[in-house]
């Protein structure tokens, strides 16, 4: 990995506020991260902010690819599937379900937490 690995930066929608926030020079975090990073992404997500009345936020930063490897994916078992129709004695009823397992990960050494202030 080097700083021309296609990353994913992870983030509340709050502390992306404070990443694009200039000082006196005009400049702000989030450029100055994507100079140093060119394909680094920044995705907010609201799950990454902190609980009601904590200052504790997190950050996540997640190389797409580790060498060949993915890191990481999401992954279901089926969106959405229809059951057959059952026909009862005034109605008919079906049943539908879906299930999901979340995240895959491949490769952990790929992601990097932090939590903090």
């Amino acid at each position: 990995m080097d700083t021309e690995t296609p990353m994913v930066l992870g983030l509340s929608p709050t502390r992306m506020g404070l990443l694009t926030r200039r000082n006196s020079f005009g400049l702000s975090a989030a450029s100055l991260l994507k100079d140093t990073y060119p394909n680094l992404r920044f995705v907010q997500a609201v799950e990454y902010g902190d609980a009601a009345g904590s200052t504790t936020q997190t950050m996540q930063i997640m190389a797409e690819h580790v060498g060949a490897q993915k890191t990481a994916e999401t992954a279901f078992t089926e969106k959405l599937r229809t059951h057959a129709v059952v026909t009862d004695a005034s109605a008919w009823k079906q049943k539908l379900s879906q299930g999901t397992w979340g995240a895959i990960i491949y490769v952990p050494a790929g992601i990097a937490t932090m939590a903090g202030l």
